[in-house]
């Protein structure tokens, strides 16, 4: 059994060095007090900064559940890199809006996801990445086509 390739082995093994070594340098650079998660939540909300958006719009972008979108926005708004503001249209909603904070630390930990990019597709060709890429993305339909059997 241990000689036989598992791939759901290697992508969990790979998922957790990922995530030790990007909370080391998240750590190393001062902002150890935010997670894969959030850091992921700051940047999407800042390339998005002009556009309203909710939570029910991460929990799609990032495949997350609501109480798992709630639990992180609650610490992003705790820590003080988000607020949430009444929607002009819609007061029940709340539009996710990145603080000043969270806008001065945002290219820092963007630069260093880019060089984590870097360092994890070393190596590698252009074609190898989309292929790769390609690869993950079959993994990710495979197991969507069978949500309806676990949720």
């Amino acid at each position: 059994m241990d000689n036989e390739k598992h791939v759901g082995y290697e992508l969990r093994q790979t998922d957790i060095m990922i995530r030790r070594f990007a909370e080391h340098r998240r750590t190393a650079a001062g902002y150890g007090d935010l997670t894969f998660a959030q850091g992921g939540m700051i940047h999407y909300l800042y390339r998005h900064r002009e556009e309203p958006i909710y939570q029910k719009d991460l929990e799609k972008r990032f495949d997350i559940r609501r109480s798992t979108a709630t639990g992180i926005l609650q610490n992003l708004e705790k820590n003080g890199y988000i607020c949430r503001s009444c929607d002009a249209g819609d007061a029940r909603m709340k539009q996710i809006v990145l603080t000043q904070t969270a806008l001065d630390m945002e290219e820092a930990v963007r630069l260093l996801a880019e060089e984590d990019e870097a360092l994890f597709c070393r190596g590698m060709s252009e074609e190898e990445i989309n292929r790769l890429m390609d690869l993950l993305g079959r993994i990710r339909r495979n197991i969507a086509e069978q949500e309806d059997t676990y949720d």
